[in-house]
C-alpha cells in the first residue's frame, strides 16, 4: 500500500525497503525491522504521538473535519482523543 504523502511505495517489488519516512516519523526499513528498531521504539513512539497531536490541533475547531478525524482514528483504534483535552 502506497502513502498519498510518499512520492514512491515504501517497498520496491523485490521486497527491499526504501527507506522513506513518511510525517508521522516511520521509517520503512528501519521502524518495522526488529533488530534495528528496538533502541529507537522509544524515540518512534514520540515521534508519533507528537504526529498525532499536530494533526488533531490543525482539525481543531472545524466540526467536519474533527469529525472526520475521529471516524478515522476510532479506525484504527484510537478512541480516547476529544478537542476538550487538547
Amino acid at each position: 500500500m502506497r502513502s498519498p504523502e510518499l512520492d514512491r511505495p515504501p517497498y520496491f517489488d523485490d521486497g527491499a525497503a526504501s527507506f522513506d519516512m513518511c510525517s508521522c516519523g516511520f521509517e520503512f526499513g528501519f521502524d518495522d525491522d526488529p533488530g534495528a528498531s528496538a533502541k529507537a521504539l522509544p524515540t518512534v513512539v514520540a515521534n508519533i504521538e507528537r504526529w498525532r497531536s499536530s494533526i488533531v490541533l490543525k482539525n481543531r475547531g472545524w466540526p467536519e473535519q474533527w469529525a472526520k478525524l475521529q471516524s478515522q482514528l476510532k479506525a484504527i483504534g484510537v478512541t480516547n482523543v476529544s478537542a476538550q483535552k487538547l
